[in-house]
C-alpha cells in the first residue's frame, strides 16, 4: 500500500495472493475491512454502547470511544481514526462506521448535556433521575433500603471500569443526603469518559 495524491482514494491498494487493478473497488474493500475491525473486539478503541449491549435504548447499533484507551499506542491509533475520517470527508468516500451521536457531537465541538447521554447509556440515565426523584419522595430509612446496598458514591464507565465520584467512593453508600452530589457527578463523569 502507498499513499496516492492523484485520484480520490487516499492509497493504492495490492491484496498478496489476488491479481487485480486498484480501480477503486479494492481501495473500498480496504476501508470496509479496516471499519469492521474498528467495531469489533480485535481493537481496544470503540467499545458497544450501553444501549447496545443491554439491547435498550436508543442508537442500539453504536460505538463509543473508550474512555480506557490512554496509552501511547492507543491515542495513536485513535490518531488515525480521526485521520480516516478526515480522508472520507476530503475523498467523498464514507467511511461505514456506527459512532454515537454523543461522540460525534463532541467532534464538531457541540457541547454534550445528560439528555445526550440517552444516546450511549439509557440505563444510566433512568437510574441518575430516579434516584434524584426518590430522594425527594423517600424517607431516609426508606431511601437507604431502596439504594444502599446497590450504590454507591461511584459510577461505571462505559468501559465497565468504577469511576469514584468522590475520594474512595466507592466505598460510600449512597444516601438521601449525597443523591444530588452523586447525580451531577455522575453526569459529568459520564459526559466527560472520553472527552476529546
Amino acid at each position: 500500500m502507498h499513499i496516492n495524491s492523484a485520484d480520490r482514494k487516499a492509497w493504492f491498494v495490492k491484496f498478496i495472493g489476488e491479481y487485480a487493478l486498484d480501480e477503486g473497488g479494492l481501495f473500498r474493500e480496504s476501508l470496509s475491512e479496516i471499519t469492521t475491525e474498528l467495531q469489533s473486539d480485535v481493537l481496544p478503541l470503540l467499545l458497544k454502547s450501553k444501549n447496545q449491549q443491554n439491547g435498550t435504548g436508543i442508537d442500539m447499533d453504536m460505538f463509543v470511544l473508550n474512555p480506557g484507551c490512554n496509552s501511547e499506542a492507543q491515542l495513536k491509533m485513535i490518531e488515525f481514526l480521526g485521520a480516516l475520517a478526515g480522508m472520507s470527508v476530503r475523498s467523498g468516500i464514507l467511511l461505514d462506521i456506527n459512532i454515537s451521536r454523543f461522540v460525534w457531537k463532541q467532534i464538531v465541538g457541540d457541547e454534550v448535556a445528560k439528555e445526550d447521554i440517552r444516546f450511549i447509556d439509557g440505563l444510566f440515565v433512568k437510574d441518575i433521575e430516579n434516584v434524584l426523584a426518590k430522594s425527594k419522595e423517600l424517607s431516609d430509612e426508606e431511601f437507604t433500603k431502596e439504594f444502599g446496598e446497590t450504590h454507591t458514591m461511584s459510577t461505571l464507565l462505559s468501559d465497565d471500569s468504577v469511576f469514584d465520584l468522590i475520594e474512595n467512593g466507592r466505598e460510600i453508600p449512597l444516601t438521601r443526603e449525597n443523591a444530588q452530589s452523586f447525580h451531577d457527578k455522575a453526569v459529568k463523569a459520564r459526559l466527560e469518559e472520553s472527552k476529546l
